[in-house]
């Protein structure tokens, strides 16, 4: 639960917390809008390409790198993110439209509500 991690981990002396692998920017939404609204420190996020789909041939990431570039694009703007990256399925295409996406770009200004 990301409350609860966001609870225990902050008081460490943290300097960000964040998401990485395992599911898709879609999926990461809604994590990243309560680390958003609650957290004291900065924020990451290195999603996959997508949620992996398994076929005969092993896993494939089914999100383009103009879509992993507006997802990370949202995420700055919307969530105040200030780290950003990829993981499983990234390719370097992915990294270049990301990196030609949000250079230059100031995350949004959050007011956290720690609970």
């Amino acid at each position: 639960e990301i409350g609860a991690a966001l609870t225990a981990l902050e008081p460490l002396g943290i300097d960000m917390i964040g998401l990485n692998c395992a599911t898709g920017p879609a999926e990461m939404s809604e994590h990243l809008r309560h680390l958003a609204r609650h957290a004291r420190v900065g924020l990451s996020c290195m999603p996959n390409a997508g949620l992996p789909v398994l076929g005969k041939d092993g896993a494939h990431y089914p999100l383009s790198a103009a879509e992993l570039a507006q997802a990370h694009e949202g995420f700055v703007r919307e969530f105040g993110v200030g780290l950003v990256g990829g993981c499983c399925g990234t390719t370097p295409e992915h990294l270049r439209q990301v990196v030609e996406r949000v250079r230059g770009m100031a995350p949004a200004v959050r007011e956290p509500r720690p609970e």
